[in-house]
């Protein structure tokens, strides 16, 4: 698990709307799967349309975040200022 920060001072993003994470398994029979969370509940998709759009938003928030060290130093910034 890679965890990365995306500043406040990024603004509005997709990332603010649903939790999306694309699963991929090792046996390249398995499709991948699109899945999200949101307020209304949950979908998922293994239609290729439905998770290249995933990957292709998971890719927009990826340049929109910190790198991971950058995201660790700033979760213990913030954390030792609680």
């Amino acid at each position: 698990v890679t965890v990365r920060v995306i500043r406040e001072t990024i603004g509005a993003h997709d990332g603010l709307v649903s939790g999306l994470i694309v699963l991929q398994f090792p046996d390249k029979e398995d499709p991948d799967v699109a899945y999200t969370e949101h307020a209304m509940g949950s979908n998922h998709s293994d239609g290729p349309a439905d998770v290249a759009a995933a990957k292709l938003r998971i890719d927009h928030l990826a340049r929109l975040a910190l790198d991971p060290a950058e995201s660790i130093t700033l979760i213990e910034q913030v954390a030792d200022s609680l």
